[in-house]
């Protein structure tokens, strides 16, 4: 049977001020972002995305993703960037 892995790319917490700004950005794996604290509005192909304390955001590979500086408070989070890799 054939199974999907996984690569972990990069994996960090961190904590984020008031007013740190993540520019529009785009990249062939997944990025996942579980947020401990604060809120924040990010832009996942234009779409505005409302996460706060609690919830997760999976961008998918090759989606336009940004987080403007006025859109969030103090952030902790992780992140995580993956790939999911098929035998074939």
């Amino acid at each position: 049977m054939d199974h999907m892995h996984t690569k972990v790319l990069w994996a960090q917490h961190t904590e984020l001020p008031a007013g740190w700004q993540n520019g529009k950005t785009k990249h062939d794996f997944y990025h996942l972002i579980a947020v401990y604290n604060g809120e924040s509005t990010y832009y996942c192909d234009e779409m505005p995305i409302e996460v706060t304390s609690g919830h997760m955001l999976l961008i998918p590979p090759n989606m336009v993703h940004e987080c403007p500086k006025e859109s969030h408070t103090l952030m902790i989070n992780t992140e995580i960037k993956f790939e999911l890799l098929h035998p074939y």
